[in-house]
């Protein structure tokens, strides 16, 4: 079960990447820059190409047929794009091998290359780490504590009370 902490922490840090990348398009850049992660991302909303709870699977047994790229599946009658990857579930249910499923995934020029992951009360998995090394993916790590901290300022007084008429940090979360 995910931690409201890990899920907060996800959907802002999501959200803030997203925003980097319509401000990035409004000023008809294609190249946009998070924390130094340069990235084309070729993807428009509402997702622009940042993607939360992204799975990396393969149908059969062959690591030749790993699918990363889930808005460009076209050969599968089960699966329709809806903005968001497809689930565990679902692909359990189609027969896929989920090899790892990652917090948060980029896009760069029609792959993934960049991928987050946040950490609260595990580390992150050696298949996670392998995965990572083997397809060439950037592989960053972030506390979760990291992201709510940025938010403090935001929804507390400096004695740690809400301030008033503010944005809870669930809503936060999903307008990111």
């Amino acid at each position: 079960m995910e931690s409201y902490k890990h899920f907060i922490s996800k959907h802002l840090l999501a959200g803030w990447i997203r925003q980097t990348v319509q401000n990035c398009y409004s000023k008809n850049e294609q190249w946009a820059n998070w924390a130094g992660i340069e990235f084309r991302p070729n993807r428009d909303e509402p997702s622009y190409g940042v993607y939360t709870e992204y799975p990396m699977a393969m149908l059969g047994k062959n690591e030749d047929q790993l699918y990363e790229l889930w808005d460009e599946r076209e050969d599968d009658p089960n699966y329709k794009w809806k903005f968001t990857p497809p689930s565990y579930q679902e692909l359990s249910n189609w027969g896929y091998k989920i090899i790892c499923i990652f917090d948060i995934a980029i896009t760069h020029k029609g792959g993934i290359r960049h991928v987050i992951e946040l950490v609260h009360t595990s580390g992150i998995t050696n298949r996670k780490i392998d995965f990572c090394n083997k397809y060439d993916i950037q592989l960053i790590i972030i506390n979760c504590d990291e992201i709510l901290d940025q938010c403090i300022p935001l929804i507390c007084n400096p004695d740690g009370t809400l301030l008033k008429n503010n944005t809870s940090m669930l809503e936060l979360a999903h307008h990111g």
